[in-house]
């Protein structure tokens, strides 16, 4: 997991949320792909390959909180699925997304402005 400057236990508890290893996992999913747009699907998948134990239902209870906490963005693509980034407090910012009709990819238009100037 990162080390970001924001304390996640701590945040849990403000909520009146306990820290679980269940959390903590789909937080590092997002994490390390910070750039990256997942469905709960997704997400599912990448925990059952590193054979974490989580259920569908528990990412799908979990990304709404992440959400709340800042620690996840919704996106909402038109593919029919709710989609999650990740975020911080810290950093919170929504943003537009272009998407390509022939592959699908997701691209942050953040991104495309830095591969603009780098042109």
């Amino acid at each position: 997991m990162p080390n970001d400057q924001w304390n996640l236990k701590e945040l849990l508890k403000d909520s009146n949320c306990r820290l679980t290893g269940q959390r903590q996992e789909i937080l590092r999913i997002l994490a390390e792909n910070r750039n990256r747009h997942f469905s709960a699907k997704e997400i599912y998948d990448l925990l059952k390959e590193r054979d974490a134990g989580i259920g569908l239902s528990t990412v799908y209870r979990t990304l709404p909180l992440l959400e709340e906490l800042k620690l996840a963005y919704r996106i909402h693509l038109n593919d029919g699925h709710m989609r999650y980034q990740y975020s911080t407090p810290e950093e919170r910012y929504g943003h537009h997304h272009l998407i390509c009709k022939n592959c699908g990819a997701i691209l942050d238009m953040i991104e495309i402005d830095t591969r603009i100037k780098l042109i």
